[in-house]
C-alpha cells in the first residue's frame, strides 16, 4: 500500500473499519489507474472529422452491435414474487449540489444557514406544513413498508461529512446505518497532497454495495435500488423490480433516451474488438478529448439513432449477482480493481493551484464488472432498461439547477398515496 495513502486514512480514527476500509480500497484503486501508463485517454469514434476509434457511441453503432435494451412500455404487468424479496432503498446524499443555489430560499424557509445535502435543503408544502425532500422520501419509504408487497423496506442513505448531520437527522425503524463517504487527497504536480481534499464521485456506493456482496457469504434476497437523494421517483416501480426477479438479473442500469436538456450527462457506447463490451463516457472525458460539442450533439442529429442517458438509477438482484460472482476465483484486491471505475481527472484551481481530483461515475463500476464477465467468462451480467421521453418523468426528475426544482413545484404535484410526483392535470 501507498505509505501517504496509508497515513492519511489513519488520521480518521472515529471512521468506522467498514466505512474506511472501503474508502481506502476505493482511492487506491482510483490511484492505481492515475500511476498506469497503460491507462489511455479515451477519445469517441468520430467518422465525420476521421477519428476512428472503437469506442463508438450507440447513436453512430452498427445495429448488429447493440447490447440487449429492454424498453419499459414492453414490460409486463407487476407479478413478480416480491415478497420473497427485502426492498433497499439507498439514496446518494454525499455532496452539497452548490449548483443548486439556494442559500437564500434554505434561510427563508427553515432558518438555516450551512447547506447540507440537495434533499435536506429543498422543501415542498403539504398541508400547510413545509417538508424536505428528504422528509418525503422517509415517509415513501414508509408507504412501501405498509404496502405489505416486500418482505422488508430498508431506507440507506450514502452521506459525506458535509452532509451527515442534516441527514442524520431523518430517522425512524426502517432507516439502517448510512454509507460514509470520505474525502479523497489529490494530485499536485504529479504527487499526492492533503493540501486539497475531494470526493471521488458517486461511483464509491457502487464500489462499497459490490464489495460487500463480494465478501459477504451470507446474501440475502435484497433488491437494491440506488437513486439520487433528492429525486423521489428515482425509485423504481413494481413493474420494474418484478422483470428484474422474473428473468433473475444480477445488475440493471436504468437510462433514458437523450433529449437535448441532457447533453451534458453520461451516454452509453460499445467498445468493439475480439469481443465487444459496453462503457459509458463522461462528459469530462469527452472535454479532455476535445469532443465535448460532438459528444453533447450525439443522438439529437437527424441522423442518429437514439442516444442512451444515464439516470444513475441502479437495481442490484443481491442473491443473483453473488451466484454469479461465485463463478470467480480471485482475490478481493482483485475484485477491487475490476470494479474500479474509469478515472476522470477533474482539475480545480484553488490559490493559484491546479489539483486533480480522482473520481468515477457509478455507471461505470457496474460496466466495469459486467466488462470482466463478457472478456472472461463469455456472459453479460447488466441489463439496460430504457425509458422514453415520456415515460421518463415517471422515474426521473433530477435537480442539477434551482430552475430544475422551481420547474418541479410548477409542473408536479405531491401524490400522498404513493410518495411520488405525479405531472398536474392541464
Amino acid at each position: 500500500m501507498n505509505e501517504f495513502i496509508q497515513n492519511y486514512f489513519q488520521k480518521f480514527s472515529n471512521v468506522d473499519e467498514f466505512s474506511l476500509k472501503n474508502n481506502m480500497k476505493y482511492f487506491e484503486s482510483l490511484y492505481a489507474k492515475f500511476l498506469d501508463a497503460k491507462e489511455l485517454e479515451l477519445i469517441i469514434h468520430e467518422p465525420e472529422t476521421g477519428i476512428h476509434s472503437n469506442v463508438i457511441p450507440l447513436p453512430i453503432l452498427d445495429k448488429s452491435k447493440y447490447p440487449h435494451i429492454q424498453e419499459y412500455d414492453e414490460l409486463k404487468t407487476e407479478d413478480g414474487p416480491l415478497n420473497m424479496y427485502n426492498l433497499v432503498l439507498c439514496k446518494m446524499h454525499a455532496g452539497l449540489g452548490s449548483s443548486v443555489k439556494r442559500k437564500d430560499l434554505l434561510f427563508k424557509t427553515c432558518g438555516r444557514k450551512n447547506l447540507g445535502s440537495k434533499g435536506t435543503d429543498l422543501f415542498i408544502e403539504i398541508d400547510g406544513e413545509k417538508k424536505s425532500l428528504a422528509e418525503l422520501q422517509l415517509f415513501q419509504t414508509k408507504l412501501i413498508s405498509e404496502s405489505k408487497i416486500f418482505n422488508k423496506v430498508i431506507l440507506q442513505n450514502l452521506v459525506n461529512e458535509e452532509t451527515v448531520d442534516e441527514v442524520g437527522k431523518l430517522k425512524n425503524h426502517l432507516v439502517t446505518h448510512d454509507i460514509l463517504q470520505m474525502k479523497m487527497p489529490t494530485i499536485l504536480e504529479g504527487e499526492l497532497t492533503s493540501d486539497r481534499v475531494a470526493p471521488a464521485g458517486h461511483a464509491f456506493l457502487g464500489f462499497s454495495l459490490l464489495t460487500s456482496i463480494f465478501t459477504n457469504e451470507n446474501i440475502e434476497n435484497d433488491l437494491i435500488v440506488i437513486g439520487n437523494g433528492e429525486d423521489l421517483n428515482s425509485t423504481p416501480d413494481n413493474k420494474i423490480l418484478s422483470w428484474v426477479v422474473e428473468k433473475e438479473i444480477p445488475l440493471t442500469m436504468i437510462t433514458t433516451t437523450k433529449l437535448e436538456k441532457d447533453k451534458k450527462g453520461g451516454q452509453i457506447s460499445v467498445v468493439t474488438g475480439d469481443v465487444d463490451y459496453v462503457t459509458i463516457i463522461e462528459k469530462a472525458q469527452a472535454e479532455k478529448a476535445n469532443q465535448l460539442s460532438y459528444f453533447e450533439q450525439l443522438g439529437l442529429r437527424k441522423k442518429d439513432q437514439k442516444s442512451l442517458f444515464n439516470t444513475n438509477i441502479v437495481v442490484i438482484n443481491a442473491r443473483a449477482l453473488k451466484d454469479k460472482l461465485n463463478k470467480l476465483d480471485i482475490g478481493q484486491d482483485q475484485f477491487s480493481q475490476i470494479i474500479s471505475p474509469d478515472l476522470i481527472k477533474n482539475n480545480k484551481t484553488q490559490n493559484g493551484k491546479t489539483y486533480t481530483q480522482l473520481e468515477g461515475a457509478i455507471g461505470s463500476t457496474m460496466l466495469n464488472l459486467d466488462k470482466y464477465f463478457r472478456l472472461n467468462l463469455g456472459e453479460s451480467i447488466l441489463s439496460f432498461l430504457n425509458l422514453d421521453p415520456v415515460t421518463r418523468e415517471k422515474f426521473f426528475i433530477p435537480i442539477k439547477m434551482i430552475e430544475d426544482f422551481h420547474e418541479l413545484v410548477e409542473k408536479y404535484e405531491y401524490n400522498t398515496k404513493t410518495g411520488r410526483f405525479d405531472l398536474k392535470e392541464n
